[in-house]
């Protein structure tokens, strides 16, 4: 999953925005990403698997009981604890490390689709923002 972080937020000339209407405007682009790179992907998905994504994208418990069936020792994992740091206090860092690790382990092209979606985005708001 991605996150609009402080660098993407200078690059596109959205961080000095009034709060409010940046929170607003962040939530907008990360959801505009997610989708974007999920349709991208489609092609190499399964019903059964974006049944198993929705599940642990809502659900604390099967997150973690996911984790444990496919990572058992994450916990202890030198990642999941600096993966913990980088999310922040508003998100559950064992349901946003199932959701990172099941796109890893069933959509290998996932990163590279991901980053390539993430510039062209860039580039949209650039565009639109005059820089």
């Amino acid at each position: 999953m991605f996150q609009v972080d402080d660098s993407f937020q200078q690059e596109v000339g959205i961080a000095n925005m009034p709060a409010e209407a940046k929170a607003k405007l962040i939530e907008g682009i990360t959801k505009m990403i997610n989708d974007r790179v999920l349709i991208k992907l489609s092609d190499q998905i399964t019903n059964e698997k974006i049944d198993e994504l929705e599940k642990i994208s809502t659900d604390d418990t099967a997150a973690k009981t996911w984790l444990m069936a496919n990572i058992p020792n994450y916990a202890a994992s030198e990642e999941f604890v600096q993966f913990s740091k980088q999310i922040g206090a508003d998100a559950n860092p064992e349901t946003m490390f199932a959701i990172n690790k099941w796109f890893m382990t069933n959509l290998p092209t996932y990163p590279s689709v991901l980053e390539a979606t993430v510039q062209e985005v860039k580039e949209e708001l650039k565009t639109i923002n005059g820089k």
